[in-house]
């Protein structure tokens, strides 16, 4: 069997999901008290025709979801995912089994947010009034300077069922990513005194940034660039063992693909701080699906991934 996760032919069902995860949101959004305001630690999924992230303090993210088929198929996913995980003392099927152990590798599930534009802290924010938003927790919250890399995994972007226009376009942005199995869509790193940081300090690296390393060395030092002065330190060493811990996964994963998913890795960039060691998740779910034999585009990227820090680590050493 080969599809979506979430049945998209149950117009009821997909009424149900959404209403049930706008009912676990409300809960979250009942419990605070500060307004809502843009999410200054995006890196990825910025371009000028899409509602922004947002923030709601003490440690919460808003990401905004699509009008189509995604918004179902994301909230489907984390449902899933959480609903197996709170069950996963009962017996369940393999299947079931491996799937519920996502949630070690994904941000905490909060539900659905309604929000209207009147709620907003920020006449930054545009779109309609009621856009829906998936709430998840906020992984920047423990850092002082959160450095951050979203790197989109697997061979292709696509589905195996889009459109062949749909495949020319999604292959065209980054033909490398065949041979990767990863590209850098976003990344910011900590570094004031970099001539092009901004006024916090921060150097910005955008999409049209990760479409140009089209070489394998080029690609080494774009990640060389996001570690900064890390790359021999524990931290980066601890982010190897994450990336581990995931791929193990992939290992014994033979029920599906992750199309258009990313690694998000977070780090503290201000040295002088005792900080909480690195994060690394999944994130972007809303073109999961089932498919035999898993997905060796991901495993393919997660070690193109781990190869290319090891050897920043074992070359900072020397």
């Amino acid at each position: 069997m080969s599809g979506p996760l979430t049945n998209m032919s149950d117009g009821k069902f997909q009424l149900e999901l959404v209403n049930r995860a706008i009912d676990r949101g409300a809960i979250i959004l009942a419990t605070v008290s500060s307004g809502l305001v843009p999410f200054d630690a995006q890196v990825g999924g910025i371009s000028s025709h899409k509602k922004i992230f947002l923030r709601l303090e003490p440690s919460y993210v808003l990401k905004p979801l699509r009008l189509d088929h995604r918004k179902v198929r994301e909230i489907g996913f984390y449902d899933l995912v959480n609903d197996l995980a709170d069950r996963s003392n009962q017996k369940l099927s393999n299947q079931k089994d491996l799937f519920s152990s996502l949630s070690t590798f994904v941000p905490k599930y909060y539900g659905v947010a309604k929000v209207k534009r009147d709620q907003l802290d920020t006449s930054a924010v545009t779109g309609e009034e009621d856009a829906e938003y998936i709430i998840l927790e906020d992984l920047t919250r423990n850092y002082s300077k959160p450095c951050i890399i979203d790197v989109k995994m697997g061979t292709q972007s696509f589905e195996p069922d889009a459109s062949d226009e749909k495949k020319l376009k999604e292959a065209g942005k980054y033909p490398q990513q065949t041979d990767f199995g990863l590209r850098i869509v976003g990344m910011r790193v900590y570094n004031p005194s970099n001539a092009n940081a901004n006024d916090d300090g921060y150097v910005h690296y955008s999409k049209h940034f990760g479409r140009s390393l089209n070489t394998r060395c080029k690609l080494k030092e774009a990640f060389r660039a996001f570690i900064g002065t890390r790359g021999n330190g524990e931290s980066i060493s601890n982010v190897l063992e994450q990336l581990e811990e995931i791929k193990a996964w992939f290992l014994k994963n033979n029920y599906f693909g992750f199309y258009s998913s990313s690694i998000m890795i977070v780090y503290e960039g201000d040295e002088d701080k005792e900080s909480s060691p690195p994060i690394v998740k999944m994130i972007d779910f809303a073109r999961v699906r089932r498919q035999r034999g898993g997905d060796e585009g991901y495993l393919l990227g997660l070690n193109t991934l781990a190869t290319l820090l090891h050897e920043i680590v074992c070359e900072s050493q020397n």
